[in-house]
């Protein structure tokens, strides 16, 4: 929802947000999600914080684990095939994490699909690498190259699995491409165990936040 700037302060967004929560009321809708540009607002019509998230940024030389791990179960994946695998992950993970919630196929094969240039932010386009059927890692390749030679960026966009195993062959191969200096990964939970295999996990970044209100 947006106000025109001529017509703010006119209780126009105070009034749609209370005729969608009364009928959500009327029609015992269990819960409901907001996701709004300015804090203040969660509050004032009655949101609270449902999860939260961390944000990873990693460096250079940094990305180096305490014991070297050989991804050998890792296999690139054509997008277009991959939203069955990826679903099944999910639902098997969304079983011992409470509060997660149900995320079908189809939903997966339109975030896998929906990839316009516009959208990528000098990315390239989305990449599935699976480890088998217990785990995948969906993420970008910025690519970059400064005066000291490649300065490219990979963009984690989702890395979830079954097992400690697959976790740590899916977050090494992604801190082991070539010609990348740094990582980003947003979304990720809070116990994501990628700082506690990282020689120098203080050097990895991260920023707390709120994934849903």
């Amino acid at each position: 929802v947006g106000v025109a700037p001529t017509h703010r302060r006119r209780g126009v967004l105070r009034s749609l947000m209370r005729r969608q929560l009364d009928d959500l009321h009327a029609a015992g809708t269990p819960w409901a999600a907001l996701y709004a540009s300015e804090a203040g607002i969660y509050g004032r019509f009655g949101y609270g914080v449902a999860s939260r998230c961390q944000t990873f940024r990693l460096d250079g030389p940094w990305r180096r684990f305490t014991e070297p791990v050989v991804p050998t179960g890792v296999a690139l994946v054509d997008v277009a095939d991959a939203a069955p695998l990826l679903s099944d992950v999910y639902e098997r993970m969304r079983t011992d994490v409470p509060g997660m919630m149900s995320f079908a196929e189809d939903k997966w094969r339109l975030y896998l699909e929906h990839d316009p240039p516009g959208a990528r932010s000098g990315g390239s386009a989305r990449q599935v690498v699976t480890c088998g059927d217990r785990g995948f890692v969906v993420y970008r390749i910025r690519r970059g190259w400064g005066d000291a030679g490649p300065d490219g960026t990979v963009q984690v966009e989702r890395c979830m699995a079954t097992d400690s195993d697959a976790w740590r062959q899916l977050w090494s191969y992604v801190c082991n491409l070539d010609l990348v200096q740094h990582l980003e990964a947003h979304m990720r939970p809070v116990d994501d165990p990628l700082p506690w295999w990282l020689a120098e996990r203080h050097r990895l970044v991260i920023t707390d936040g709120t994934s849903c209100y």
